[in-house]
């Protein structure tokens, strides 16, 4: 016979391993969520990157230089495409360093340096040029899982 009432609960062996569950099934799912997280930043310092192209194209439009032939003026104008540029959601300068390192009256590479808790991201650094040209460096996957 069993002297088991029905209202008496979980033994500590029923609990131990619903925890045991728990715990599985968290340590396969986090890195997973973890690797989503890194993709949507990346995405949206990509979209930076077009944005940023797209604010110097269309002064090139205006102008038809990339950037003045005065240094100062062009690090002023660089300095502004940079702060008017990266309108995306969140906190992005926290993890990617975006900046405008190459440029001439004719030609500009753009580049986002990933940083912070985006650093080890396996995509590296992505630059893009007055082409369109899109490429990275420092990248453990193949181009075209990145872009």
């Amino acid at each position: 016979m069993n002297n088991r009432s029905a209202g008496q609960g979980f033994s500590l062996i029923e609990l131990m391993i619903a925890v045991a569950i728990i715990g599985i099934l968290a340590a396969v799912g986090y890195p997973s969520y973890q690797k989503h997280v890194m993709a949507g930043r990346r995405s949206a310092a990509q979209l930076c990157l077009l944005e940023m192209a797209n604010q110097i194209e269309q002064r090139y439009a205006a102008d038809l230089l990339y950037q003045p032939e005065d240094a100062s003026a062009a690090q002023a104008a660089q300095q502004q495409v940079i702060s008017i540029s990266c309108t995306t959601e969140g906190n992005l300068d926290q993890f990617y360093a975006m900046s405008y390192p190459v440029g001439t009256t004719t030609t500009y590479t753009l580049q986002a340096a990933p940083q912070g808790a985006q650093a080890g991201d396996v995509c590296g650094t992505m630059l893009v040029d007055q082409d369109g040209r899109k490429w990275l460096v420092g990248a453990r996957l193949p181009q075209n899982e990145c872009w």
